[in-house]
């Protein structure tokens, strides 16, 4: 947990105000999740109007980005999140279709481009939405989200049970 906040408050010591990270005439893109895959190498992934989950980069800390692309993962403008297993590999939680909120997943990547679905949290009638997740101490990664517009739901996966992509 100590090199975790060391990395990040270094990071967030170097960081300035930029411009904007995306065009809104192709992009309309908001609420970003930040993936830190060195100090210096960073990855933005936005919900978009689109239908698709956004993209920009970063291989100086954040000084300068990328221009916003367009992902493989399909979303209805839905919240996104992100952790970084401590293995290495990215868990992503977010709505895999592009339009409703009526399917909430989990898709893995080791390198933040190539991600492959593991898990559906939910598949029915009604909204899943705005996630959050995080790896705790003793390895459990805990996943809170909004069940049907009428509570939260938490949900704990053990991510060395994920089955078809190994770091």
């Amino acid at each position: 947990m100590n090199g975790w906040k060391t990395e990040h408050l270094s990071l967030r010591s170097a960081w300035k105000k930029t411009g904007p990270l995306n065009d809104p005439k192709q992009f309309s893109a908001i609420q970003p999740t930040i993936l830190v895959h060195t100090p210096k190498r960073l990855q933005i992934l936005c919900r978009s109007q689109q239908g698709i989950i956004t993209e920009v980069w970063s291989e100086d800390a954040g000084i300068t980005w990328s221009k916003m692309t367009s992902t493989s993962l399909p979303n209805p403008n839905a919240g996104i999140d992100v952790t970084k297993l401590r293995d290495s590999r990215f868990l992503l939680v977010y709505n895999p279709i592009s339009h409703g909120r009526t399917k909430l997943a989990l898709a893995i990547s080791n390198d933040g481009k190539k991600w492959h679905s593991v898990q559906v949290l939910e598949d029915s009638s009604g909204e899943f939405s705005y996630p959050a997740i995080i790896q705790a101490n003793d390895e459990l990664v805990h996943i809170t989200y909004t069940w049907k517009r009428n509570r939260i739901k938490h949900v704990i996966i053990d991510p060395s049970l994920i089955e078809g992509f190994e770091n």
